[in-house]
């Protein structure tokens, strides 16, 4: 934690996490320049001021707004945390770009529980063969949520490549190469069987859900079930803030939230 207050550029705030932000940033004794991406009448111009005096910005808005901040922090780089979902190959290109310059964390989800979640699933995925367990991750949020399925259900699915990968790499010949496996979004009209060592996937969209995630690991005879739920979008806020004070004494360079929590 810093002891000296710092301005913080909180882009998307008049949003859930943005609101939520604010609350706690001011809370400990520093100063939020606010932009909200979809209300401000000139975001370009309240961006380019805000970072004149910024030492960090945190990022919670749209695709597009993240765009806008990308342009902007390539001319003038500060570290930066970004939660923005959506966001496209383009997009990850310039955060890539950027990390080469300044410290930055660009995560799906800010859970502490979530991103333990991340590595229990790895390891279970590791260890559990493809041809014996069937893996389906199910997620399920409010109904204004936009993106299906969601950021952190596609890392969940990355999460299981990895584990399988690492398993695989582990007992085969060096030099050898283990295709992707196949992942499969269950929709309306899906009657199709499933190829062995897909990776199934499927939202649910309704009501005020803040976020569930569920990892599925399905054997004849027995399953395993790895879970989170989230009640509260104010972990998400206490996570993204976490990353941002831990970000403030790295070098340039892309960051996880695990690097965060140590895992």
């Amino acid at each position: 934690m810093t002891d000296t207050p710092i301005n913080v550029l909180l882009f998307g705030a008049g949003g859930r996490m943005g609101r939520h932000l604010f609350r706690i940033i001011s809370s400990e004794g520093h100063r939020c320049l606010e932009v909200e991406a979809r209300q401000d009448p000139d975001v370009c111009g309240a961006l380019d001021e805000h970072l004149q005096q910024a030492s960090m910005v945190i990022d919670f808005s749209s695709p597009e707004g993240t765009t806008l901040l990308l342009e902007r922090l390539l001319v003038r780089p500060v570290p930066c945390v970004i939660g923005t979902t959506g966001l496209s190959a383009s997009h990850q290109k310039t955060i890539d770009s950027l990390a080469e310059r300044v410290p930055l964390i660009c995560a799906s989800n800010f859970s502490v529980g979530l991103n333990l979640l991340l590595s229990l699933t790895a390891q279970a995925a590791g260890a559990l063969a493809p041809e014996s367990f069937d893996v389906e991750i199910v997620e399920a949020h409010h109904r204004h949520k936009k993106d299906a399925p969601s950021g952190s259900a596609q890392v969940l699915v990355a999460s299981v490549q990895t584990g399988r990968a690492s398993s695989a790499g582990s007992a085969s010949s060096a030099g050898s190469t283990r295709k992707p496996d196949p992942v499969l979004f269950h929709g309306p009209g899906m009657t199709d069987g499933r190829p062995t060592g897909s990776i199934g996937v499927a939202a649910v969209r309704g009501g005020d859900v803040v976020g569930e995630h569920t990892v599925f690991f399905l054997g004849d005879g027995e399953r395993i079930e790895l879970s989170h739920r989230a009640t509260d979008r104010v972990i998400f806020a206490n996570g993204a803030w976490r990353a941002a004070i831990w970000l403030l004494e790295q070098r340039p360079g892309r960051y996880t939230m695990k690097d965060v929590l140590g895992l």
